[in-house]
């Protein structure tokens, strides 16, 4: 598992040692590694993907129970694994004019 150095992912910046979710994965066998410090594009594309997922659910019926929830999350895997999202994304965000070629030099003074 990656993660950022927020206070509740570790205590190693702060003198404390672990903190229970590192001890918990830790005793569970889960690898378990923090990204640099002051260098958030290592977490970058976990959060972009969340926020993607998050906007994609707030799209949907509210789940009523873990079942449905977990119906709509299978549903958005088949859904972000397709080429589709990919133009659907394309299409939400455009891309940005070319700039122009460079500038003349401007003329010689006499």
């Amino acid at each position: 598992m990656l993660s950022d150095n927020g206070a509740v992912f570790t205590g190693r910046y702060r003198r404390h040692g672990r903190v229970m979710l590192e001890l918990t994965l830790h005793a569970r066998g889960v690898r378990f590694s923090h990204s640099r410090p002051y260098h958030p594009q290592t977490c970058g594309k976990v959060e972009r993907f969340h926020q993607t997922l998050k906007k994609w659910l707030a799209t949907q019926p509210r789940a009523a129970g873990i079942a449905q929830l977990q119906t709509q999350l299978d549903a958005f895997r088949g859904y972000y694994k397709t080429s589709a999202h990919t133009g659907r994304c394309a299409a939400a965000h455009p891309p940005r004019p070319t700039p122009p070629g460079p500038r003349p030099p401007p003329p010689a003074s006499r």
